[in-house]
């Protein structure tokens, strides 16, 4: 729709695509020069329009930001020096960091907290349904990332962005 094309058509960025498949189970962003947005196919049928828009607005923010480009640069670190336990705890800690940004950047667009939280909430409840059958125990043990996610977007002040963060 309008509302979808101008969200990834914007001037003097790179080009995006908004693409569907079967074979992701998360909203994510593929390829470093022609980049797109992939959906999974059961997504775009169960959310409504403004969720696949804060979905959207979320991964173009991982592109302004040009998170693509950091986080090779973080795994191709990671695979020279692999047991390094400071470079383990760098990588989470960025990636926690950059999630937060992008959900930032939705709420700084949007504005409704507690409809996109709702949003990761569903997008989480149907990444649980399809995985329950590989659960381990352990798993409940550790809180989620998006747990802390959507705690972070409705109790929380926003905070400052962070001291290295790339502003948009």
């Amino acid at each position: 729709d309008e509302a979808m094309a101008s969200i990834v058509a914007r001037t003097g960025h790179r080009p995006v695509e908004v693409r569907l498949s079967d074979t992701v189970d998360a909203p994510s962003v593929i390829g470093f020069f022609r980049p797109a947005i992939v959906v999974p196919g059961s997504l775009w049928n169960l959310l409504t329009p403004g969720e696949l828009q804060q979905i959207v607005l979320h991964e173009m923010a991982h592109l302004d930001r040009g998170d693509d480009w950091t986080n090779l640069l973080q795994k191709l670190l990671r695979a020279l020096s692999p047991l390094n336990p400071a470079l383990f705890w760098a990588e989470r800690n960025l990636s926690q960091e950059r999630e937060r940004a992008c959900d930032d950047a939705v709420l700084d667009a949007a504005g409704n907290a507690r409809a996109y939280a709702s949003c990761l909430t569903k997008l989480a409840e149907t990444r649980l349904v399809k995985r329950t059958a590989v659960l381990a125990p352990g798993f409940w043990k550790r809180p989620s990332e998006l747990a802390g996610r959507v705690d972070n977007i409705l109790h929380r002040r926003r905070s400052p962005r962070p001291l290295f963060s790339h502003s948009l």
